[in-house]
């Protein structure tokens, strides 16, 4: 919520703008190392030489603790290989990423911006037994901590004070909300593992996929995805994943469909418990998610006033704002080939897992995506007695088309599978989808402001009936101009600093600068 009031200055007014926005406090950026182990598919010949690699970073989710901005996410590297019959061939893995950055004036409470890319990697240890491939990854990130707050803005001042102006973009923050997000689900295990003994470990990533404003309101939708370590029957080492699908309606009265969202994640937590029947999970989830309904604003300030008659104070903000929004498809269409001894079988169902932007690039105007999406397809025999479950990561790319180029700024994605199709036939699946993705480019930009005015009460010389105030002077001040700019003359200033040499003055320096009694009048 933004107001103005006047401020009386006697005979004149200025006009103050009060407004909530979101500010870059403090940041850090580090450089590190992620190892993780990579499995290659079955099916796959054995790797005789390695051609090539791409990798795409995303990341999921970020808290701030005190000092520290703590990451989640995952690095897709696709893997490009010379078998060992000389034929080329090609595998997608995934790397689990958690780190963080130090931040020194980080606090809770606050929300980070974070842009991370892959640096290097470096593949080693080939297990052919175990059909695993290691990675060492090297990742630079760099993350802007940020808190919402109110800052005063002087928008007019009367022509007399000789006011600098210039227009500034800014986010204005009209509704901030917390939002709990608690679900209990129940988690089955698939004939394909083992019964439960022992639970040794487990995770929560929340990530939001995708909002939506109307009059009054925000949806947010989302995955949670737990993953599970436990101990078998025999004593062996089991992983087990699950994304569970949220769906959140948010009343806010200031929300409209035209103006933008921003969903953060502030904590998170799970407890996991096996039930008796040895082959279930039960999950208790909790999110605390932050909701901040955001109108850009184009605003006119007061960037400096030139006049002996009032002091100006100046603030400074960093502040990251919208630059640009487009909304792009992607087309997914993939052919693979499962088995021929399921040719009887038929798709039951197709199920939609999280959809991920994994990598952005800018040239000049247009965005370079790519990403990846997640299908579940369930399949049947023709009397639906036996069931086999596949899942398929498929890789996808678009390209948005900026009004304008961005230059040292970031690109924030909402990507969303809006049709899916499946086919199985001949022991080959086929998916089809459209995504639809909104593309926003933000920008951070540094202010300086006027953020208020005081009426200056001089000292009278009544000898010389002139009025003596404090100036301390900036970087680009000469005599001309302060003699100029204050309605003076080079001898006047001399005359009110005997003691000092005003030609061999430093930025930071005060001294006294002449004005006629009769102008304060």
């Amino acid at each position: 919520m933004s107001n103005k009031r006047n401020i009386s200055l006697g005979h004149t007014q200025a006009v103050l703008k009060r407004i909530r926005i979101k500010q870059v406090l403090a940041e850090g950026e580090e450089q590190h190392i992620v190892r993780g182990r990579i499995n290659i598919p079955d099916g796959l010949p054995e790797i005789n030489k390695i051609m090539s690699t791409n990798s795409f970073l995303q990341i999921n989710n970020t808290e701030i603790t005190n000092g520290k901005v703590v990451l989640e996410g995952s690095i897709t590297v696709q893997i490009n290989y010379l078998s060992e019959n000389d034929t080329v061939q090609q595998f997608v893995g995934n790397v689990p990423y958690q780190d963080f950055i130090d931040v020194s004036d980080a606090v809770s409470g606050m929300t980070a911006a974070v842009t991370a890319e892959v640096k290097n990697i470096n593949l080693t240890n080939y297990d052919k037994k175990q059909k695993t491939i290691t990675a060492d990854i090297t990742i630079n990130a760099l993350a802007k901590a940020n808190d919402v707050g109110e800052i005063s803005v002087v928008t007019s001042v009367p022509a007399q004070w000789r006011p600098k102006k210039e227009k500034i973009d800014l986010n204005q923050v009209l509704a901030s909300q917390k939002i709990d997000l608690d679900k209990k689900e129940k988690i089955e295990l698939s004939n394909m593992h083992p019964p439960v003994e022992k639970i040794i470990a487990y995770r929560l990533l929340p990530v939001v996929q995708h909002y939506n404003l109307a009059m009054g309101s925000v949806t947010i939708n989302g995955w949670l995805q737990v993953e599970i370590d436990y101990l078998d029957l025999s004593n062996d080492k089991q992983h087990v994943q699950r994304f569970l699908p949220f769906n959140k309606l948010i009343p806010i009265p200031e929300a409209r469909q035209q103006f933008m969202a921003e969903v953060n994640v502030i904590s998170s937590g799970v407890q996991i418990e096996k039930t008796t029947g040895k082959k279930e999970f039960t999950a208790d989830i909790h999110v605390e998610l932050l909701v901040h309904v955001i109108k850009p604003e184009c605003l006119e300030v007061v960037t400096e006033v030139n006049s002996c008659e009032v002091k100006a104070s100046v603030s400074e903000v960093l502040t990251e704002n919208l630059a640009d929004v487009k909304n792009v498809e992607a087309i997914i269409h993939e052919q693979c080939f499962i088995d021929k001894n399921l040719n009887n079988y038929k798709v039951r169902d197709v199920r939609v897992g999280p959809v991920a932007i994994v990598q952005t690039n800018m040239l000049k105007e247009k965005v370079l995506l790519r990403g990846c999406a997640e299908f579940i397809v369930e399949l049947a025999d023709r009397e639906d007695k036996h069931l086999k479950s596949i899942y398929r990561r498929i890789l996808f790319k678009s390209v948005a088309v900026m009004n304008k180029a961005l230059d040292g700024g970031r690109v924030d994605t909402l990507p969303m599978v809006e049709v899916v199709k499946c086919f199985f036939e001949n022991g080959k699946l086929t998916i089809s989808a459209v995504l639809h993705i909104i593309v926003r480019t933000l920008v951070f930009n540094k202010y300086c402001f006027v953020d208020q005015v005081k009426k200056i009460v001089p000292a009278i010389n009544e000898k010389e009936n002139a009025a003596l105030f404090t100036y301390k002077l900036e970087k680009e001040d000469t005599m001309e101009k302060l003699a100029d700019r204050f309605g003076t003359t080079i001898a006047a200033i001399k005359e009110a600093n005997p003691d000092i040499d005003v030609y061999r003055l430093t930025c930071g320096c005060e001294i006294f600068i002449p004005c006629q009694a009769k102008k304060l009048k």
